[in-house]
């Protein structure tokens, strides 16, 4: 994966950039179900 911010090559699947330390996109979409309800009080 290429950085955005400084063209860094990264390794598939990584988070930041190796070089700039930049926050690099999610492979896949985050997971959109609701969670655990909190229960009643």
């Amino acid at each position: 994966m290429i950085c955005p911010e400084c063209g860094h090559r990264n390794a598939a699947g990584a988070h930041f950039c190796a070089s700039c330390e930049a926050f690099l996109a999610w492979d896949e979409e985050p997971d959109r179900r609701p969670g655990p309800s909190a229960p009643p009080a």
